[in-house]
């Protein structure tokens, strides 16, 4: 039995209802108690609990299950919301197929309230193409993107929001880079950051990712002291708003850890790397493809020492990762078989 208050433990009686107990509530204290628990599930993501902020979503959908039936707009885009929100944490878990399913589910009611032209579609399609880019199907990733722009310029809302538009250029530069169009991709992805420092601020998170994609692409063009002096702001941003021992901040360690490899500092790298592995270890587990990607930079720079048993061992444990959680056909699977061939 999940229990509400293991993760509110200062908030109101409500919050001491169990999930069975929390379906059993109708109308319109339902919808009150699922914005509550969406509310503490989303402050919990943002500091990296991941897991918990699921679990706490998937009791906010039981709450709802009492008024499915009613064909009121505001339920069914409540519940619609709740799934994008599922999709997003599954997607950070690495759970890609499931959270395929969550974000489809909640774009299709919400596609038939709002229309087409809605930023909150907008924002919906956004996280269905980070899901088809992690799965490598870059393509759609690519169209899916475009279909985000296209309603956001559509929309009286947005269109004249650079923000709003900045946050397409980024998705769309980070498919670019995947698909190894560097230079497509840094014009898009300095774009964004142009204007998220100057409408934002660059202590805002938006802003910390644009920078931070702006190293990745400068890396993938092989400036790489360019790439790690962005690295090193947006760590030292990112420390700053979230702590150290956030997954965010693990992710650029990885980063930070292959700039240093590139630029023959193994020392160094492989610090990065182990703190790296350390916090993604600690937020989503041994088991997760964050985890398998800095175990396999690691695999890769033992591969340059000379470590060849170790390096081996690693890219076992990362295939199987990899090969379970992306499919056998993904990019980074190749990519693990490659390295593997390498060794023999």
């Amino acid at each position: 039995m999940l229990r509400v208050h293991s993760c509110l433990p200062d908030w109101p009686e409500c919050s001491l209802l169990s999930a069975e107990e929390c379906s059993q509530i109708n109308g319109p204290h339902s919808l009150l108690l699922s914005r509550i628990l969406r509310l503490a599930a989303n402050s919990l993501f943002q500091v990296g609990k991941v897991e918990k902020s699921l679990n706490i979503l998937q009791i906010s959908c039981t709450v709802l299950k009492g008024v499915v039936h009613h064909d009121y707009d505001d339920f069914r885009l409540e519940i619609a919301s709740t799934n994008v929100e599922i999709g997003r944490n599954q997607e950070k878990l690495g759970e890609y197929r499931e959270a395929d399913l969550s974000l489809k589910r909640g774009l299709e009611v919400q596609v038939s309230v709002l229309g087409w032209k809605s930023p909150i579609v907008a924002n919906t399609l956004d996280l269905t193409a980070v899901v088809a880019r992690r799965q490598g199907r870059y393509s759609e990733a690519e169209a899916i993107y475009n279909k985000s722009l296209h309603a956001r310029l559509m929309s009286p809302e947005t269109r004249h929001n650079d923000v709003v538009i900045a946050a397409s250029f980024d998705g769309l530069g980070s498919t670019f880079r995947e698909q190894g169009r560097h230079h497509e991709a840094f014009s898009l992805a300095w774009s964004a950051l142009e204007v998220r420092i100057n409408v934002l601020g660059k202590q805002h998170p938006d802003t910390i990712s644009s920078i931070e994609h702006v190293g990745t692409v400068l890396f993938a063009l092989g400036n790489y002291h360019e790439a790690l002096a962005k690295f090193d702001e947006a760590l030292f941003l990112l420390g700053s708003l979230y702590g150290k021992r956030h997954f965010r901040v693990a992710h650029l360690l990885i980063h930070r850890g292959n700039a240093f490899l590139r630029m023959q500092q193994p020392d160094k790298a492989l610090d990065s790397l182990r703190l790296s592995q350390t916090y993604l270890t600690e937020c989503f587990g041994e088991e997760h493809v964050e985890t398998a990607r800095v175990n396999n930079s690691i695999a890769c720079m033992l591969q340059r020492q000379g470590f060849t048993d170790e390096s081996l061992r690693i890219f076992e444990h990362v295939l199987i990762v990899r090969s379970q959680r992306l499919g056998n056909r993904h990019k980074e699977v190749a990519d693990t078989y490659y390295n593997m061939a390498r060794l023999v």
